[in-house]
């Protein structure tokens, strides 16, 4: 069951563009969007998201990807935060104290020549809050897929190869789930591509209704051989319709069972991340969706910041990237 769209919160969207359904929706974004991290102090956060707090401890959430790929990291998936998601409100470090700070003061009694007192201790600033994202990503003229791990010292990007079946198709869709397990994240994706692409043979047709005034030989009764009392010798004819002793007549046999459907496809873990939860109240855990095209035409912006923009992809300067969701589910 999708979720609740009332629950979801925009960011970098414009709130009417929320999705009345979210069990089937788009995100559009354009180009020099992404969601990124680099230390010291690179923070990007323009990629759009639609993010929601769930009522109940966060489970497992899955999604199915699609897009019109076409530039280098290209992507769009799910996304969570172990606290706000950054971008969502000012860092505190950003932002001027309210609080005074007090410089102690040398006694008027101190003669001159006396050491200054040392100055009060610097402000540590808080934590990054981190976050998770994982999807598909287009790079290297195919789509793969995609992980980052976010914490106060950096990201870590990881690319996985899809298997040839996707190539060979021209896929260029994948479904993909976060999962709790203790206080890990595991990342996954559903590989069904061994699933045949043809459907499967028709059953075959029912049996014949038996009824009991089918045309058949009449008995043949053999008269005693032993003596007057020996009972007859009755022979009745064999019909390989007739059903089994005990069973109603006239009924029609059950036709045999179905072929059993392909399998639905088998979930191969990309990624674990131990203890993201470690220290993290689930009312502060954010799950969402996201879309991004780092690309932009000009140098400069987030996907200078990620190695640079090649002239050949300026032709997509103002083209914005629009990413298919099917089949969300949170719980």
């Amino acid at each position: 069951m999708p979720p609740d769209r009332s629950s979801f919160t925009a960011l970098n969207i414009p709130s009417p563009q929320i999705p009345s359904w979210m069990g089937s929706f788009s995100l559009s974004a354009p180009p020099n969007t992404d969601l990124w991290r680099k230390p010291p102090a690179q923070n990007i956060s323009t990629a759009p998201i639609l993010f929601t707090s769930l009522r109940q401890p966060f489970i497992a959430a899955e999604v199915t990807v699609s897009a019109d790929w076409e530039l280098e990291w290209d992507q769009g998936g799910l996304v969570i935060f172990a606290g706000s998601p950054q971008g969502h409100r000012s860092h505190p470090s950003d932002t001027p104290s309210n609080t005074p700070t007090t410089i102690p003061q040398p006694q008027t009694e101190q003669s001159p020549s006396a050491p200054p007192p040392p100055p009060p201790p610097a402000y540590a600033s808080p934590n990054a809050p981190k976050w998770v994202k994982l999807g598909l990503e287009y790079t290297s003229g195919h789509p793969h897929a995609s992980t980052v791990v976010a914490t106060s010292d950096g990201a870590d990007w990881c690319l996985s190869a899809l298997p040839q079946a996707y190539a060979l198709a021209r896929r260029a869709d994948l479904r993909i789930k976060m999962e709790r397990i203790g206080y890990a994240l595991w990342l996954w994706y559903l590989d069904d591509s061994m699933q045949p692409t043809c459907h499967p043979p028709p059953p075959p047709p029912p049996p014949p209704i038996y009824s009991p005034s089918s045309t058949l030989p009449p008995p043949v009764v053999y008269p005693p051989t032993h003596g007057p009392g020996a009972p007859q010798v009755v022979m009745m004819p064999f019909d390989a319709r007739a059903p089994p002793p005990g069973y109603p007549g006239g009924a029609l046999l059950s036709p045999p069972p179905p072929p059993p459907p392909p399998p639905p496809g088998v979930w191969r873990k990309l990624r674990e991340v131990t203890w993201f939860f470690w220290g993290v109240e689930d009312k502060a855990v954010r799950v969402g969706v996201y879309a991004c095209r780092p690309v932009a035409g000009g140098a400069g912006g987030a996907g200078a910041g990620r190695g640079g923009v090649g002239g050949s992809m300026r032709r997509a300067e103002c083209r914005e990237l629009c990413v298919e969701f099917e089949g969300l589910e949170m719980y």
